[in-house]
């Protein structure tokens, strides 16, 4: 049982990293880059950046305890996932995106 706290414990330590990260690089490049939108590599840095915010519900899910509500907080965690990847099949859909 006490490894399964310390991989839990390391998990969230990632999600909370990954969160920092995350939240500083989007700061950041608006000040570096005024239309960073517009450069070729705008839609393949935003589809990588919400592949690994689709697997934060997940890394959450993995910490709960209870099997019940671990099994609820995947089922939540998928459909997120959906969602999101609706999202990215989109963007690349999108005329806009010439690369």
């Amino acid at each position: 049982m006490e490894h399964q706290k310390n991989n839990s414990d390391i998990v969230l330590l990632l999600v909370v990293a990954w969160m920092l990260f995350s939240r500083l690089f989007w700061f950041i490049i608006p000040k570096v880059f005024t239309s960073y939108y517009e450069f070729y590599w705008f839609p393949i840095v935003n589809s990588v950046l919400t592949l690994l915010w689709i697997c934060i519900p997940f890394a959450i899910a993995y910490t709960i305890k209870d099997k019940d509500k671990q099994l609820l907080a995947l089922v939540f965690a998928g459909i997120y996932s959906l969602f999101n990847l609706y999202e990215i099949a989109q963007m690349f859909s999108n005329s806009s995106f010439n690369f």
